[in-house]
Parts: C-alpha cells; structure tokens; sequence
C-alpha cells in the first residue's frame, strides 16, 4: 500500500498507472507520486529497539510499514519507520510524534493499540499491534460493496471508536475513510487506526490549523477551516457508510476542489440511484450523519449508536424470522420452500414500505400543519394562551427524529421564538387590559362627569389616560381593535368637556 501526498488517498501499485519504476499517476488524483521502496538503513532482520523486522508491508507519503516481530514479548507488529527525508523536517517530526503521543493514550477494542515509538540509530519508528486482514477501501476494491447488515456492524465498531476518543479524550480523528479502517481476517472485527492527523481539541482551541483530511470524505465545516466538533468525523463517518454500501464515493471528481464544493453544497445522492436497496432507518441514518450543518446531525455518537443498535436488530430479526432449516427437505420441498421465502420476503418488503413510509410522511404533514395552524393563529392575531400552545405543539412535533431536518430548522426557528417571547408578549397584553379597564370605567361614568366636577382637571386626566393607552402593544387582533375604540370614544369625550366650556 501506498500513499499519494496530494490526495492522502491509498493505493496499490496494481491499481496505478505506472509511468516508469520509480513513479505512478494516483488512481485517485491522477498525480505523479514518487516511490521509494525501501529504507536506507533498514533491511529484513534489522533490528530496531526491541523489534526485529521481517518483512515491507506498505509505503506512505511519510515513511514505511513493516511486518515486525517484538523479541520480548514474543508478538508481531506493524512498525511505521519515518523517511529520512522527513528526519530533518522538525514539522513532519512533530507530525510523527504528535500521532504517537495521541495514540498511546487511546485504550478501545477498536482502535489498534500503540505500543511504543522514539528512535534508534537515527530511525525514528512507530509500533502498533498487527491486525491481519485488510482495510475496508482493500474489501471494496476486490470484492465489491458491503450487504447493509456488514456495514451497519462495521459502523457501530467505528463509532463506538470515535465516541471513546471524544468522551474521554476530546480528541477528533478528522481522516475518517475506508483506508482507515482496518477489518481483522477471522473475525471481521473493525479497528480505526491512523492517527496522523487527529486534533486534540483541548490543546488547539486558540490556534489556527491548516485544512487536512481527505476530500472524498472532508466535512463541510473542516473544509472551510472552522472550529471542528465531534460532527465533522460523523459527516466523514457517514460518507464512508455510503461509499460501503455502493461501492462509491457519493462526490467524484478529477479535481478535488470541485469535490470540497459538492461536500459544501450538494445534496447526497439517494441509494436508489445507485440502484442500491436499504432499510427505511439506514436512509434516515445517512441523511442526517451527513447533513450540511453540524447542527442538524445527531447531537452526540450515543443517538448515533443507539440509531445502528436499532437498524441492526430489526435487520437481524427479520433474518430469523425468514431463516427455514432445508437440511431434511428434498429437493422438491427445498425449490418450493425457496419460492416461498422469497414471496414473503418480498411481501414483509411490500408491508414495511407501505407502514413505515406513510407514518414517516404522516409525522412531517402533521409537523407542518400544526405549524400553519400555529402561523395563521400569530398573523390573525388569536389569543396568546392559544396560539402558544399551537406553537408549542408544532415545536414538539418537530422534536422527533424522524422528521425531516429542513422542517425541523424551519418550525423551531418560528416557533421556538414565539415560544421564548412569550412571556413578554404577555405582559404587553395584560398592560394593555389594564389600561383598557380604567378607560372603561370612565366611559362608564361619562354622564355624571360632564355635569359635576373640574371639567379642566376630567379633560387632564382622560387626555393623559388616553395617551398611555395610546402607546400600549396589545398582542391579539381583539385587543387591537379594542384599542382603536377606547382611544376614539376618549377622544369623543375629551372634544364634548371642550364644548361644554
């Protein structure tokens, strides 16, 4: 394996286009990469530190990977050996140990543990433990995409990765892709490992960082070269799902800036486009992984785990339910067995289709006309108590996970402000009431005071009650039209105290 320093991308030699022996075009990026295919100074046997090389497995951008043996505790190794060209490069050395120190700390059953790096002899090296297989990019170039089920699996592995290193280490991988994650050969067990560019959050906050990542799989937001949150691997984590299960990247292009702007603007491409048939729950998980705004995906890798546990269950029951033991059948039986399976797999299809999607559906139209009911009561001015609730209504609608983000951001921007504002557009109201009241108790007693009194001090005293009216901010369309009354009928009786004198 190979990596190409313009792309990050991995390839093998039998993937690229050789141009002579020293040098191959990027399957991926389609630039010049410029190989070297062995250490200086290490060779099979070698040993370094405590650990004996055995064989070349793969070659970077930076350095080299080997299959090593660890003398003492008598295990093999995968040892990253740094190039020496890079050996007097103080960044690409901070680059080195940066993974290093970050990886040593990292303790999960799936990510490939550290095992210890420094330098001897002017190698500067990085043990991990050997995992046996090959690498999900690896799976799908030889064998094709994932069934649901695999990649669901694999997902839950990964996430539950990413969620270790953000819960108790805040740090961010920030290069989630295929070629990152690693499926041992026995057990199809899933490790993320490839630390080189993973941020710890806690010691970044105040400095600015250049873009890094792999296009194919960048975030939005660490694309512009924002503050990043354990959002941007989910996003990257979700182009790896849809790539798992098409056999694609969802955004291709020859040039990756074109690639960075399908990430910041276009939507993902459905599966059924792809001609690819999943779960109803496995489209919803894709679509908000890889929402533009960090927002509007999960709020944490829990709703993120607890979303796949679920798919994956209802996956694996309707397997048991569909599964017939054949082993006493005879062929006849088998044949017929086999047609019938089929029939009711297609009709538990036909069922969940026709339940699932209308109830999802369903939940959006009612989120939308609690919405519009909770708008009209607002623009016609209803009674507050009244519309709140509409409001409050449509806002909790809003809150499950199946609606769609674009709704959800639309009638919590709306509602939720009517909601927050609401007291204080209750205290207008009830300002506005009490004004109104005084104003009608003197309309009440018109008659007795045009014939007693200072009709000086009753013209005062309306015209100023008249004025505060005035500048109330009744919140319903009765209360406005009200006011339109009071302060007319005082004006009225201000103008007859006026031709009375």
């Amino acid at each position: 394996m190979y990596l190409c320093p313009h792309c990050e991308n991995y390839f093998d030699l039998v993937h690229a286009n050789p141009i002579d022996h020293k040098v191959v075009y990027c399957p991926k990026c389609y630039n010049c990469v410029q190989l070297e295919f062995k250490h200086p100074l290490v060779s099979i046997g070698k040993k370094i530190d405590n650990f004996e090389v055995k064989e070349l497995v793969g070659a970077g951008g930076m350095g080299w990977v080997y299959l090593a043996e660890d003398v003492i505790h008598n295990e093999r190794v995968a040892l990253k050996v740094l190039s020496p060209k890079y050996e007097r490069n103080v960044a690409s050395i901070r680059k080195f140990l940066h993974e290093a120190s970050l990886s040593l700390d990292l303790r999960h059953p799936n990510i490939i543990p550290t095992i210890k790096y420094g330098n001897k002899e002017g190698i500067s090296y990085l043990a991990i433990k050997y995992v046996k297989g090959k690498t999900v990019e690896q799976h799908i170039e030889e064998d094709g995409y994932f069934s649901e089920l695999e990649s669901l699996k694999i997902m839950h592995n990964v996430a539950s990765a990413l969620k270790y290193a953000w819960d108790n280490h805040h740090i961010l991988h920030r290069d989630i892709k295929p070629g990152n994650i690693m499926l041992e050969n026995k057990t199809n067990k899933a490790y993320l490992f490839d630390l080189g560019i993973a941020l710890n959050i806690k010691e970044t906050m105040s400095k600015d960082k250049d873009v890094e990542g792999s296009p194919y799989y960048i975030s939005p937001e660490q694309a512009r070269n924002v503050p990043l949150t354990f959002a941007s691997d989910m996003y990257s984590l979700g182009i790896t799902l849809y790539q798992m299960l098409t056999g694609e990247v969802p955004f291709y292009h020859k040039d990756i800036y074109k690639v960075i702007e399908m990430h910041l603007s276009m939507p993902l491409p459905l599966l059924k486009s792809k001609g690819i048939k999943c779960s109803q729950g496995t489209e919803i998980l894709l679509r908000r992984m890889t929402a533009k705004k960090p927002t509007d995906r999960f709020h944490s890798w829990n709703d993120v785990l607890a979303v796949i546990e679920h798919i994956i269950n209802s996956l694996e029951k309707k397997k048991k339910v569909l599964r017939v033991p054949f082993s006493n059948f005879s062929t006849a039986k088998k044949v017929v067995g086999l047609a019938s399976l089929v029939i009711v797999s297609f009709a538990i299809s036909i069922i969940i289709v026709s339940f699932v999607v209308p109830i999802v559906e369903s939940l959006n139209k009612n989120a939308e006309l609690a919405f519009n009911n909770a708008f009209i009561a607002s623009d016609n001015g209803e009674d507050l108590l009244y519309t709140y609730k509409l409001h409050k209504k449509a806002f909790d609608l809003s809150e499950s996970f199946f609606v769609y983000p674009e709704i959800r951001r639309r009638i919590q921007k709306s509602s939720g402000n009517y909601i927050n504002n609401f007291a204080e557009k209750e205290k207008k109201e009830f300002e506005f009431k009490e004004l109104a009241a005084k104003a009608e108790s003197v309309l009440s007693a018109k008659g007795t005071l045009m014939l007693t009194g200072d009709s000086q001090k009753h013209k005062e005293n309306i015209a100023n009650l008249n004025n505060l009216l005035s500048n109330t901010l009744p919140q319903t369309k009765k209360s406005i039209e009200r006011k339109k009354l009071l302060v007319y009928e005082l004006d009225q009786m201000v103008i007859i105290l006026h031709e009375r004198d």
